[in-house]
């Protein structure tokens, strides 16, 4: 497939070379067999049955939602089947090697980052005991992602099982009878609306990429659900978020047109007023009416604690106050007696690992939004199925940004699990297109 007019000049992956064809039929017989050797090798059951598992362990959380669940001990169940399936496979050869990505390459800068801060941290022990039991967890769960799933067909099963444990939680919330829904006993409203947040653009791009009238009602069902949860979190953040998130699923899809994205979006806001519940309607005035909000006045709200991590990162701009240690910094500015978390996770990433480490994170955000729109392209010749849930992905990064504004998840596996898909499907692209890594080809 040909690159038409428009599209990005530098659709070609970096750190790869276009195998040649042509006269040299031998070269591209053997190329051939590669890809389909590596396509049969990676339709395992097992390592797809892996990935799933570890996102609907360390990204949906479904182990925390109770305490029988919590006592099963299903993550480290998990984990080791994980590590079972890694050492049982070979690493697959013709494709793009991980670190190649810039998205490997920035993670791995902010755990060393991470690392490096603990000796001067604010408080050692619990930076410690981040770095050691949190981040090798992490870049685990991304390593899997990327070694397990290998097709197309395999990464809209895996985003399904994503969108399906998000919607059982937006069920949940039906049933929850709280004033605000929260999830299990990580997530609470404010972050289970981020986690919704994300996962409601792809919900609604899946919709578009499955075939069949009955299959694409599920798939509407599951966003009117996602949505619904999203309302019964009551978050203001996550109000902003979908204030983002429905223009934009809208006006992308070319099969609504502008005008009648106009009058979905009246009709959804037409339905907030009349269905949201007063205090929620009370909640979220505030955002327009800030000075009377206690984050706006009190001492203790966000505005402050925005100005004292904007001041500590200030103070301490190489290697900050230490991974996981802004709460322990934020409380000593002040004899409020309250220590209170950083609410912004830019403004957390710069205080915890200094400036650097802020670097890293914009970095990374830039080149996961770069790629994503490149994804699109036909340079990258991904299916037109998969193509609609990328543009999903773009607004699931869109959704992020936008909640982790006011959320503490500088380090957030929901992050990792995006910038994951995105490897995931350059590795995919890099076989239809013929790229190879030069010394395998």
């Amino acid at each position: 497939m040909n690159n038409p007019a428009g599209s990005y000049s530098r659709g070609k992956p970096k750190g790869l070379n276009r195998v040649s064809g042509g006269a040299d039929s031998a070269g591209k017989t053997v190329k051939e067999g590669r890809v389909r050797r590596y396509l049969r090798e990676s339709d395992s059951p097992l390592r797809l049955f892996g990935a799933c598992a570890m996102v609907l362990v360390n990204v949906v959380r479904v182990q925390e939602l109770h305490l029988a669940l919590v006592a099963l001990s299903i993550g480290k169940i998990v984990t080791a089947l994980s590590v079972l399936l890694v050492f049982s496979t070979t690493a697959q050869q013709g494709v793009r090697p991980l670190m190649s990505f810039p998205q490997t390459r920035l993670y791995l800068g902010i755990f060393v980052l991470a690392a490096l801060s603990v000796p001067g941290g604010v408080w050692p022990g619990m930076s410690f005991n981040y770095v050691v039991n949190v981040l090798p967890k992490m870049a685990f769960f991304y390593y899997c992602l990327v070694r397990f799933v290998h097709s197309e067909k395999d990464y809209l099963t895996l985003v399904k099982v994503f969108l399906i444990g998000v919607a059982f939680y937006a069920l949940l919330s039906l049933f929850s009878g709280r004033e605000r829904f929260s999830a299990g006993y990580t997530y609470d409203p404010n972050d289970i609306g981020m986690v919704m947040c994300t996962a409601f653009p792809l919900a609604y791009y899946m919709r578009k990429a499955v075939a069949g009238k009955m299959a694409k009602l599920m798939w509407l069902g599951c966003v009117w659900m996602i949505f619904i949860g999203i309302m019964s979190t009551m978050s203001r953040g996550a109000f902003i978020g979908i204030c983002v998130i429905i223009p934009y699923c809208l006006l992308r899809d070319k099969a609504v047109g502008k005008f009648k994205s106009v009058i979905l979006l009246c009709a959804v806001a037409l339905m907030f007023v009349l269905f949201a519940p007063e205090s929620y309607l009370d909640r979220v005035s505030t955002i327009l009416n800030p000075e009377k909000d206690y984050n706006y006045t009190h001492q203790a709200g966000r505005i402050e604690v925005w100005k004292n991590g904007i001041s500590i990162a200030i103070k301490n701009p190489f290697l900050g106050v230490g991974v996981q240690g802004f709460v322990a910094a934020e409380g000593q500015q002040h004899d409020l007696g309250a220590w209170k978390a950083a609410h912004n996770f830019l403004i957390q990433m710069a205080a915890e690992l200094g400036f650097g480490g802020l670097i890293l994170l914009l970095s990374l955000l830039y080149v996961c939004i770069r790629d994503v729109r490149r994804l699109q392209t036909s340079a990258y010749q991904l299916s037109s199925r998969v193509v609609d849930v990328v543009v999903g992905l773009e607004g699931a990064f869109y959704g992020f940004i936008v909640t982790a504004m006011f959320l503490s998840h500088a380090y957030s596996g929901v992050m990792l699990f995006l910038a994951a898909q995105l490897v995931i499907l350059q590795r995919i692209s890099s076989l239809r297109t013929g790229y190879c890594k030069e010394n395998a080809c």
